[in-house]
């Protein structure tokens, strides 16, 4: 299983496969000043054999290193920013603060006002339940109507916060804060009021103080019901993966497009 050295042939087994070693050159030995130099092992034989090239080599020959071609490239992706980027942890513990907030009042409304509460829900689709709305009390000088107002405008606010993060990616743009949250919130409130001041003004006007109470009655039922819908859809909005979040995020512009269009033409019965 051994080469022959002065032919520079090499024995073939059974299989027709070259062996890597031959057989040593006596005359070409290694002089070894350990016990090593008995040891006849690969370091011992002056030639090898290249698979590759299927041709025999002198060791002699290769007593540098052989230059060849990497066979790993480099990888492809291309260079954006040569300085290193400060990393932006950007945090949401806000969010489960106001979303606490708004289940702690919900749950408040529920444990003292469930008969109230029948009646506001019954009311966004029957005319007597508003009338007998109206006759139980003025509900906007209830206690339970603040409640009512901060859980719509926190989640309302949420809810366009989170739309435009889907949208348009606010972590890219920095703008995935708690200020420009509170920016929002100003801005709802703020039509919120404009819009409740020029129904007044309007019914004072045209002399017809118990119409403009009714639309503004109605307007408010509805956004109690928005914003109790909201409420367990924003969890999902906020917490859920990609998947969920495009679900839910979707469902719920639909739920308040919808919505908005019931108020609208109750708007147009009640004018």
């Amino acid at each position: 299983m051994q080469g022959d050295t002065s032919s520079y042939k090499l024995t073939a087994n059974t299989n027709n496969t070259f062996f890597v070693f031959c057989k040593p050159d006596t005359t070409a030995y290694i002089t070894k000043a350990d016990s090593m130099q008995l040891q006849s092992d690969s370091l011992n034989y002056n030639f090898f054999f290249d698979f590759a090239a299927k041709q025999l080599y002198n060791k002699v020959h290769f007593s540098t290193p052989n230059t060849r071609e990497s066979m790993f490239t480099a990888h492809q992706l291309k260079v954006r920013d040569a300085n290193p980027i400060l990393k932006k942890n950007f945090s949401n513990d806000w969010m489960v603060i106001l979303l606490l907030l708004c289940f702690s009042l919900l749950a408040w409304i529920l444990s003292f006002s469930v008969k109230r509460v029948k009646q506001i829900i019954k009311a966004s689709y029957s005319n007597r339940t508003i009338n007998h709305l109206i006759r139980d009390g003025d509900l906007f000088k209830e206690r339970i109507t603040l409640a009512f107002g901060i859980i719509y405008f926190l989640s309302i606010s949420l809810f366009i916060f989170q739309c435009s993060h889907y949208y348009l990616n606010l972590k890219a743009t920095a703008y995935y804060s708690l200020f420009f949250f509170l920016k929002i919130l100003l801005i709802v409130i703020v039509a919120y009021l404009i819009k409740l001041s020029a129904t007044k003004f309007i019914g004072i006007v045209f002399k017809n103080n118990s119409a403009s109470y009714v639309y503004l009655l109605n307007g408010f039922i509805f956004n109690i019901i928005t914003g109790i819908i909201l409420l367990p859809l924003l969890l999902f909005m906020i917490y859920s993966k990609s998947t969920i979040n495009s679900f839910t995020t979707n469902l719920s512009i639909v739920i308040v497009i919808s919505l908005s269009l019931i108020r609208f033409f109750r708007y147009i019965i009640i004018g």
